[in-house]
């Protein structure tokens, strides 16, 4: 029963720090092809350090020697909707950037803005 426990629950085995840091990576991708920002060095040194910590923490999390095989692809989905999901948040930050140059406009009022825009939208979905 112990082991069939451990095959029934992959998830154990996942380290939310391994997609969610993909942020950092994308966000500075992204701003260098859309806004055609250019990154210093030790900005390309913080990105490189992101992605070999990335790349050590995923490793881990398909090393692991008691995941049963065939549950390694409920923990693959996971990882790409996570990494999926990231992308979505680096494209919205790179956007936001655009309009915080373009229209001159403060970043807490930004914030704020989000903020009530949100509550807006959540309202709306829980009426209908």
């Amino acid at each position: 029963m112990g082991d069939r426990q451990k095959s029934i629950h992959p998830q154990t085995h996942f380290h939310p720090t391994f997609p969610e840091g993909s942020v950092i990576i994308f966000t500075a991708l992204l701003s260098i092809f859309f806004l055609r920002d250019r990154l210093p060095v030790h900005k390309w040194v913080g990105v490189g350090a992101v992605f070999a910590g990335l790349f050590i923490v995923g490793a881990s999390d398909y090393g692991e020697a008691d995941t049963d095989p065939r549950d390694m692809h409920v923990v693959i989905v996971g990882d790409l909707f996570i990494v999926l999901a990231q992308i979505v948040v680096a494209t919205q930050m790179v956007l936001e950037q655009k309009y915080l140059r373009l229209y001159d406009v403060p970043p807490l009022v930004t914030v704020g803005l989000e903020g009530w825009m949100g509550k807006l939208l959540k309202c709306l979905t829980h009426i209908t």
